[in-house]
Formats: C-alpha cells, sequence, structure tokens
C-alpha cells in the first residue's frame, strides 16, 4: 500500500464536511506532507522527497525538489509552513524561509500544483530557481520548445573527457554537454521531463517575472553528470548566458504563479493544459494587490523618422529611466513583445507602474536600423479593464549612403553559417580565414562565430567618386567571450581593436549558444584619406578585415560600412555632443581661473588618433562614435591602456571618472583607481557631481605625498547625452609641494559608454566633496 492512501485517511478522520483533497500534515519532526487524492510529497528542511503518483514513487535515489540563489551553496532552509488561504476546491500551503515564502497551491484532484515565491529577504543576485531532480529511469528523456529528446547515459559521461564546464567530449570525438538542453525563456510555453509512463512539467502561461528580455536564454533540462537525476530546472531568475545579472530584489516580489504539472509523459496533453492555463492568466484566485493591479493592455504605434513602419521591431517594456541593458534587467517586471507590419504593438495584462519603452530592430524590413528607441516615464494606471494607449511614436534614425552591410541589425547571428538552436561545439565548423565579397557572397556565407586565429575580410566595389569619402563601420556582435584580441583594418590601416580587457565576456558560445548572448555594438570612423593603400593617391579601397590574436574568440557579428555624414551622427541624440563637450569645456576653464592650478583636458574622440595637446573649444564639429560604449570601469581601464600604447598619447590612466547615463538622475559619478602595475581596480560611488574639477594636495606629513582629491559640483550640463560619459583624470606624479599650494596636471578623457555597471568597492585615497552652493562639507 502506497504512502499517499494513509495520508489521506489520516487527513480526512474525524470530518463531517465535504471531503477536502488538499492537505498539509506537519510530521513534528520538521518535515511535513502535502498533496492531494491524486499525489503527495513529503518535504523535509530543504528538500522534498517520496514523491507519490499513481502508486509510484518519482524521485527514487535522487535529491528531490528544492530551492537555492546563487548555486547549490544557497538552499532554502525551511522553518515553517501553513494553510494560508482555503477556497472552494484548493488551498494554499506557505513554506517560510528566512529569504521568502515558498507556495504550493493544490487544487482537488490536480495532478500537480501551483507554485510561487514571495521575496522577503533575498541578497543581491544573478541566479534564482527552483528545480526537481527525479528518478533517472522513469524520467529518461527531456523537452523544451528547443530540444527534444532521450537524455545522455550516465555510462557515457564515464567514458568521455571533460574539456570545460560540464561539457565533455566523447571518445568519438562529439561533445556531450547540460547546455544543449538550454531554450529562450519567452519563447517556451512548457517544458520538463518524461519517460514512457511519466512526466513532470513546468508551464509558465505569465513570464513578466523573469528577468531579461526577448533574448533571455536559460538551461531548462540536463542529465546531472554527477549522480544521473533526470533534472528539471526552474530558472525563475538566472544568469547562465550572461555577462553580468546582479539584480536588487524589492520585498513582497512574486515569482509566478506557474504550474508544476504531472501526466502520463504525453506531450499533447501538456500543450492542452497550457492553452488552458493561458486562458486564465493571470490567476483571479492569488490574492496580493500589486499582483492584481494590471491594465488590460498598453499599445502603440512606432514609425522611423525617415517615414518606414517599425515592422516586426522587438518591443519591450522595463525599468523607467535605466541604467542597465535590457538583458540585464531583473529587479521588477518585463514585458516583450513584437510589432505588427505597420509598427503597432500591444502588451497585456501588464502591472501597473512607470516603465521605459524600448524597441530595437529584429531585423527584416528594418535590418539596417542600428539605433535604439526609448520613451521613459510611460505611465500604466488604471482599472483591470482599462487600456494603456499611446501617442504615435517616432524612432528616430540616421540616415547614410550604404556601402555594404553583411547580415541585419536584430542582436542576433540568425542567417549566418551554423547559426540556430544549441549545440556544443558547433563553432569548430567555423574557418580561420574567410573572404566574404560583396555582390557576390550572400548573407550564409559568413560564418556565425570566430574561434580560431585568422583574418575574416570583407572585399567591396566603391566608385571611384567615393574613394577619399569618411565612413563609419558598425559591427554588432550578438555575443562575445573571453580570451581574445581582434584588430580591425580598412586597408591594412588599423582602424579599430576589440578585445576582452574591454568587452564584457558572457559564456553563451562555450554553454551551446550560438544565436546570441549579450549584445554589444561598435561604431569605428575610417578616415577615408588615411585609409589609402601605401603609394596610391586613392583613399578608402575595398577591404576590410578582422585578425583575431588568440584562439577561443567566439563573436557573432553583423557589420554595415556607410558614408559618413557628419549631421547624420549628431542627428541620434537631442543636441550634438559637440554641444556637451563644449560646454564641458568652458565650466571646467571659468571654474579654474583664480586658482593656482593647471588642469589639461584631453577629450578622446577617435581610437585611432594620437593625442599630444590639450582639447579647446569649440569642437570643430565632433560627433562622438562612443568608443567606449559598452564597457566596465575595468574594461575602460584597458581600453584606455591600450589606446594610450598602441597611439603613443601623453597621458596617464591610472585615475579616472565615470559618468554614466544615471548620473543625469542622481549626480553621482564612479570615481575609479586603478594600477597598470597590479591590474587592481578600486572605485567609489559616493560622489555627487557631475561636472569635476579634481584639484591634488600635496601632503606634506606624509613622505609618498598623498593625494586629496577635492571635487566641486559646477552645474548641470543642459543637454547631456543619450548615452554615458567617461571622464578619465590623469593622477600627477605623486611630488610633494609647498603647504596649502594647489598642484595639478589633470586630464579628462571624454565619450560614451552604454550600460556601465555601477562600482562596489572604495578607493584608497581619502575622497572629499563640497557642495558648490554651500561650500559644506559633505
Amino acid at each position: 500500500m502506497k504512502y499517499c492512501t494513509i495520508a489521506l485517511g489520516l487527513l480526512l478522520a474525524g470530518t463531517s464536511q465535504a471531503k477536502q483533497y488538499g492537505f498539509l500534515k506537519d510530521n513534528g519532526n520538521g518535515s511535513w506532507i502535502i498533496g492531494n487524492d491524486v499525489w503527495n510529497m513529503t518535504q523535509e528542511r530543504i528538500y522534498g522527497s517520496k514523491l507519490y503518483y499513481k502508486d509510484q514513487e518519482l524521485v527514487g535515489e535522487a535529491t528531490g525538489h528544492y530551492v537555492s540563489y546563487n548555486g547549490a551553496a544557497s538552499n532554502l532552509a525551511w522553518t515553517s509552513a501553513k494553510i494560508v488561504k482555503t477556497g472552494s476546491n484548493y488551498i494554499d500551503v506557505q513554506f517560510d524561509a528566512t529569504e521568502g515564502e515558498m507556495h504550493w497551491v493544490i487544487f482537488n484532484g490536480l495532478a500537480g500544483a501551483y507554485q510561487y515565491f514571495v521575496n522577503r529577504a533575498l541578497p543581491v543576485l544573478g541566479e534564482f530557481r527552483t528545480l526537481w531532480r527525479l528518478d533517472n529511469e522513469t524520467f529518461t528523456s527531456a523537452y523544451n520548445a528547443d530540444k527534444d529528446g532521450v537524455l545522455p547515459p550516465l555510462s557515457e559521461y564515464a567514458i568521455s573527457t571533460k574539456i570545460q564546464d560540464e561539457t565533455w567530449k566523447t571518445p568519438e570525438g562529439n561533445y556531450l554537454t547540460k547546455y544543449d538542453w538550454s531554450g529562450n525563456v519567452r519563447e517556451q510555453k512548457y517544458w520538463g521531463v518524461y519517460g514512457d509512463n511519466f512526466g513532470s512539467w513546468y508551464l509558465h502561461p505569465g513570464k513578466d517575472y523573469f528577468n531579461g528580455d526577448h533574448l533571455k536564454q536559460e538551461l531548462m533540462n540536463h542529465r546531472e553528470s554527477a549522480t544521473g537525476d533526470a533534472v528539471q530546472l526552474n530558472m525563475i531568475h538566472g544568469t547562465h548566458f550572461q555577462a553580468l545579472s546582479n539584480d536588487v530584489l524589492p520585498n513582497g516580489k512574486i515569482w509566478g504563479p506557474w504550474l508544476w504539472y504531472l501526466n502520463d509523459g504525453t506531450k499533447a496533453d501538456v500543450a492542452r493544459r497550457y492553452n488552458n492555463e493561458i486562458n486564465s492568466w493571470p490567476y483571479k484566485w492569488l490574492d496580493d494587490a500589486a499582483y492584481n493591479s494590471r491594465v488590460a493592455s498598453v499599445t502603440g504605434k512606432l514609425l522611423l523618422s525617415d517615414g518606414r513602419p517599425a515592422a516586426g521591431a522587438a518591443v519591450f517594456l522595463g525599468d523607467n529611466h535605466p541604467n542597465k541593458t535590457t538583458l540585464d534587467m531583473g529587479s521588477d517586471y518585463y514585458y516583450t513583445t513584437y510589432a505588427d507590419n505597420d509598427g503597432s504593438f500591444r502588451f497585456t495584462d501588464v502591472r501597473t507602474g512607470l516603465y521605459a519603452l524600448q524597441a530595437w530592430s529584429n531585423g527584416g524590413s528594418i535590418g539596417d536600423v542600428t539605433t535604439t528607441f526609448l520613451k521613459n516615464d510611460v505611465d500604466v494606471s488604471g482599472s483591470a479593464t482599462s487600456k494603456t494607449r499611446l501617442d504615435k511614436l517616432t524612432w528616430s534614425v540616421p540616415t547614410s549612403n550604404t556601402i555594404f552591410q553583411v547580415g541585419g541589425f536584430d542582436r542576433k547571428s540568425t542567417g549566418f553559417a551554423f547559426s540556430g538552436g544549441f549545440g556544443a561545439g558547433r563553432v569548430d565548423n567555423c574557418p580561420a580565414n574567410l573572404t566574404y565579397t560583396v555582390g557576390s557572397s550572400n548573407t550564409a556565407d559568413w560564418c556565425f562565430a570566430q574561434n580560431a586565429k585568422g583574418t575574416y575580410s570583407i572585399a567591396f566595389p566603391l566608385p571611384v567618386s567615393n574613394t577619399t569619402s569618411d565612413a563609419l563601420l558598425t559591427v554588432s556582435l550578438a555575443g562575445y567571450s573571453q580570451g581574445t584580441t581582434v584588430n580591425i583594418f580598412a586597408n591594412d590601416v588599423r582602424i579599430g581593436n576589440l578585445s576582452s580587457s574591454g568587452i564584457l565576456s558572457d559564456p553563451s558560445l562555450y554553454r551551446s549558444g550560438t544565436v546570441a548572448g549579450e549584445w554589444h555594438q561598435f561604431e569605428f570612423p575610417i578616415n577615408g584619406r588615411k585609409s589609402q593603400a601605401p603609394g596610391e593617391k586613392r583613399g578608402m579601397k575595398d577591404k576590410l578585415a578582422g585578425s583575431p590574436r588568440a584562439i577561443a574568440t567566439a563573436m557573432v557579428q553583423t557589420f554595415r560600412l556607410v558614408k559618413r555624414v557628419e549631421h547624420d551622427m549628431c542627428d541620434r541624440h537631442d543636441k550634438c555632443p559637440q554641444q556637451f563637450l563644449d560646454r564641458f569645456l568652458e565650466l571646467n576653464a571659468k571654474e579654474r581661473e583664480g586658482l593656482d592650478l593647471e588642469l589639461a583636458i584631453v577629450i578622446i574622440t577617435d581610437l585611432s588618433k594620437t593625442y599630444t595637446e590639450t582639447s579647446k573649444s569649440p569642437m570643430n564639429g565632433t560627433c562622438s562614435p562612443a568608443p567606449f560604449q559598452g564597457r566596465s570601469a575595468e574594461g575602460c581601464f584597458g581600453l584606455l591602456q591600450e589606446f594610450a600604447r598602441d597611439t603613443g598619447s601623453e597621458i596617464d590612466v591610472e585615475i579616472f571618472a565615470i559618468l554614466d547615463e544615471r548620473s543625469r538622475d542622481d549626480d553621482t559619478v564612479c570615481i575609479v583607481k586603478a594600477s597598470k602595475t597590479t591590474g587592481e581596480i578600486k572605485t567609489d560611488m559616493q560622489i555627487k557631481s557631475i561636472v569635476l574639477i579634481a584639484m591634488m594636495k600635496g601632503n606634506a606629513s606624509n613622505e609618498k605625498a598623498h593625494h586629496v582629491l577635492r571635487y566641486r559640483r559646477l552645474t548641470q550640463l543642459e543637454g547631456a547625452m543619450d548615452g554615458d560619459v567617461l571622464l578619465a583624470i590623469i593622477e600627477p606624479s605623486p611630488t610633494t609641494t609647498e603647504p596649502g599650494k594647489d598642484v595639478s596636471t589633470a586630464c579628462y578623457l571624454l565619450n560614451s559608454i552604454l550600460n556601465l555597471h555601477r562600482c562596489k568597492t572604495s578607493i584608497t585615497d581619502k575622497v572629499i566633496v563640497a557642495n558648490h552652493e554651500t561650500e559644506e562639507m559633505l
């Protein structure tokens, strides 16, 4: 006789009312039994085991059910359990841990339970999950929308050679990895593990509680390599395919509800069940004011400034005034959709609040669009029947004379050779050297990634009339993995560099990804006259090349070369960056008046240029191509070192300050102190200033002449650029000066950076901030 019958008999003893099939039983020893007349499970302090369904125990020698964050070392421990709500045909069982509440909503006769988690004290984290590890003889196969099939037997791992993170190479030379069982989160209807007679599934009809955007990928199922358990993974906040994702989670945030569902292993049955759940979402039985505060829809229509509809655009509703990429967002709730052919879009069942609306090209008829649309302060408010209608939205796009384009701007490697789905080692098929000839080569001739030393070249025809014109090369990376430096040349003249010191590395490619990872976009200006071949009187000729200098490169890319038109670049922002830079120079010059202070400011707008003189206003029509875009503090330091070394620019890069997009909102700036000798980087985020004058004071009492950095707040710059700003303050030589005398040679590097993550540690030098209005020390 199975335990489920005994548990049910104990629960019903002494009742004379209608049968209540859902139950919670306290065993009195720190364990509980939950279930109904169809299934039951014993929940211990950490693990849920002894899962009975149809007279069979389904966990066996496996681990069972548990909840954890940031890896298995942080499993949640349950201290109590209680029924917090009883409906006419269900109960809501709440298990309590220090970090929050895990709920099992058990309906009469349902094979499975609805689950949701309420945060109470989770730390800043990247990974948060629930999962089942089930009997490997009962559950022999796995399914998600990207992969369906038999899980590899445990015996195959024993005879294979481990080469990296949960990845083996078999004796036949094939790859064996759990990451082949990953999928695109927001495209999943259901996923799980199954066998001949049983299936265990997760169904997520709502997906607003997941972190990330349309391209959010996660591991979903796999064979546990150490024990052989069949793993059904529920990464409700995951980082498996991201460079960074550390989110502060508000008290009360709810993940779910989703349905954990048991059946006979038939996928058609699960599909029918999913359709039912979609029609019931959001669930009416969950009593939570914030969860139920939603509007029926948010709609709008996007038109490009050149008159085209934003057909097929990826549209995202997320953090207001964002300081993270859409993929990295995860503190709150997020909504994704794609625009119709006429640019119309629609989100449904949106929680009320203030959002930012973003959109970007998903290829197709707008695959030439490199910019991102952003509208802050989208007010979503009203009742459950309300409809939020946005005015006609105009997406500003630059006009350009395209010389060539390889692939579409969609943040993916779609269309390139060997791209699609998940598959370990597929990059091995990509050649070390490749030449793409514009006019005769097809998109599919370009390989989705580069993994070996070699050169990828693009040969293109160019009319004589254009050979001396300046141009702008745009490189879009769908993903980038560590261990490489790539030099980019135009007719053998180096115009740029991509390296792991300046680009955040994500694990997508070496974790079986072939379509997307952390997206980056870079622009490289080409001087038509300087890129001519030796001895020629022509300008830019007909060859671009990218040459990796190290193995283990992982790049997925789209290229476009356009004839450069200065006003087009300026149109990308509300005001031309020139105005921003001029204002910066003028304010610092004015503040320096009357001070015994030598302040040299150099504004870097071209990484191929050598800087030996200070910058002066006006900046002669400068429009920033954003060479620091997308880089962390570490990345900026690495790029600045490379730039100074390669160009011979007379700058010192060991102290610099970073202003990013958030600086416009809270006036904070990140001060970075770095060492070229040790590579150590220390930062401080407590400085309240957006325009800086740095004064170094020698301290006669210290033989090493400690410097005190004092920052004065000048004024909020008008017309701040979209994107972020990098200021690098060059540290003077530590020469002791006369007491009380301010002496400094400081240099600022200024340019655009997007999505710079905030700093975490403190610098060693004492930092003093003075309020400009009151001169009081903050």
